[in-house]
């Protein structure tokens, strides 16, 4: 019966999934497609999901060694936006996805969002939004 319920649990382990979501991080970045727009800083809001390959071993040990440290990724983002000139979100995106390198064991795919809201475009809108997606960091 002990064996039984081990293997249970071991199943149950194995079949649930995890994501890490960081959701409407703003920074600001000279940014757009003319010079005129990248002449002052513009606010932008990324939101990252990661989708972990399993769940991290954190979820028992309690320790930040053991599963992506949002906090450090976060500053490692800022560090390559922050302040910088880009034409186009989708570099941004680009940029962003770099920074999740180190992080290919943990993860199984992910999604970036880069949103703008200043765009120079003569119509009513919330914002202009470029989704990255990404997956398959083992193929």
């Amino acid at each position: 019966m002990l064996d039984q319920n081990l293997q249970s649990k071991k199943e149950n382990l194995q079949s649930r999934r995890a994501r890490l979501c960081l959701t409407g991080l703003r920074f600001s970045a000279y940014i757009g497609w003319t010079e005129q727009e990248r002449m002052d800083l513009q606010s932008i809001c990324i939101s990252l999901e990661l989708f972990l390959n399993g769940v991290p071993n954190a979820t028992r040990s309690d320790s930040l060694e053991e599963t992506i440290c949002y906090g450090y990724l976060t500053e490692k983002i800022k560090d390559r936006v922050e302040n910088k000139e880009f034409r186009l979100l989708e570099k941004v995106a680009a940029t962003i996805e770099e920074s999740l390198e180190e992080y290919k064991p943990l993860i199984r795919s992910y999604e970036v969002r880069v949103s703008k809201a200043n765009v120079p475009i003569a119509m009513p809108y919330e914002a202009i939004e470029f989704v990255l997606e990404g997956k398959g960091f083992y193929d």
